[in-house]
Parts: structure tokens; C-alpha cells; sequence
């Protein structure tokens, strides 16, 4: 939940006083550095001087020398400040794979519920369909409309979120 500096989230957390923090994390933020930065920032506050400090010192040379186009010299830098980062947070900073704690976890057990929608649910789901373009392509002028699954997605998970807002709302204050 800490991936950025300016969140309110981050800046209530950091407000807890305590000797140690801890910050535990699935995957380890690999390909955002900034998500990388506001995790130690968060564990150890200025460790890596301010997000401006960071950016200009780690993410910018090591993200330069990332691109398929990227100078011999990018990829020299790139590696240099890589390995100045590993060093300066591997006291801390403990990077680990899935392969260490897979002995200890259970089999995977996958449970798939089918549950029938209800005549309104499904009428509002068709409509949904019909009206973002999803049931046919829409054609307008000469030009056919074609809906991404993606934009469609966005969409719903915009309406399931609104609805558990209110949902926990209403729980909350019922």
C-alpha cells in the first residue's frame, strides 16, 4: 500500500511512532523504483535521501540504461548504480523468491462458485453490453466502433468499487 510519497496512506503511516517498521510485500515493486523507494523510505526515512535525491541519483541511470536503445555507457551506468543500490540496502533489504517459503505452504486449492445472476442483474448486464458496444459493433458514419475488454473491465471494476463503498458505508452506519 506504500507506493507512493505523496498518498495520504503513506503519510499516516509514517506518522506512527515506533523503533522498527516492517514492510513485507508479494512481489518485491520490480519494475517500479519508485514503489522500491517509497518501501525503504518508508522502513528506513531518508536512508536514500528525498524521492527528487533518489530519482536523479538511481531511477533515471538505471531506467536508461534499460531501453533497447540505450549507448554502451547507459548499460555501464546502469550496472554501476544497480550495484550501489544492492550494496547500500542489502543490510536491510532482504530479497527473497517464491522457492524459499514454497515447502512450507500448502497445495494451491482453486474453488470456482458459479452463481446465477438475478433477472435484474442480468437485464443490467446486458444492457451494460449493449450499450458500451460489447453485444455488436457499433458502427457510426462508416466507421466501426470496436470495445476493449480492458475498457469494459475498468468500467465495472469502477461500478463494483462505488458499490462497495456505499455497501460498507451503509454497514458501517446501519
Amino acid at each position: 500500500m506504500i507506493k507512493n510519497t505523496r498518498a495520504d496512506t503513506t503519510h499516516a503511516l509514517k506518522q506512527v511512532k515506533c523503533q522498527r517498521r516492517i514492510a513485507l510485500t508479494g512481489s518485491p515493486l520490480q519494475n517500479n523504483l519508485m514503489e522500491y523507494y517509497c518501501m525503504v523510505d518508508f522502513v528506513r526515512e531518508g536512508f536514500l535521501g528525498s524521492s527528487h535525491e533518489f530519482r536523479n541519483r538511481y531511477q533515471n541511470p538505471i531506467e536508461n540504461g534499460q531501453h533497447t536503445n540505450s549507448t554502451a555507457e547507459d548499460v555501464k551506468i546502469m550496472n554501476q548504480r544497480s550495484h550501489v543500490l544492492y550494496e547500500q540496502l542489502k543490510g536491510f533489504v532482504q530479497r527473497m523468491d517464491m522457492s524459499v517459503v514454497k515447502k512450507d505452504l500448502p497445495p494451491k486449492t482453486v474453488f470456482v462458485i458459479a452463481v446465477k445472476l438475478s433477472h435484474l442483474q442480468r437485464q443490467l448486464y446486458k444492457r451494460f453490453l449493449d450499450v458500451h458496444g460489447f453485444t455488436k459493433d457499433k458502427v457510426s458514419g462508416e466507421k466501426i466502433i470496436k470495445r476493449s475488454f480492458f475498457a469494459g473491465y475498468q468500467a465495472l471494476a469502477q461500478v463494483y468499487s462505488l458499490f462497495m463503498r456505499d455497501f460498507w458505508t451503509f454497514v458501517s452506519f446501519s
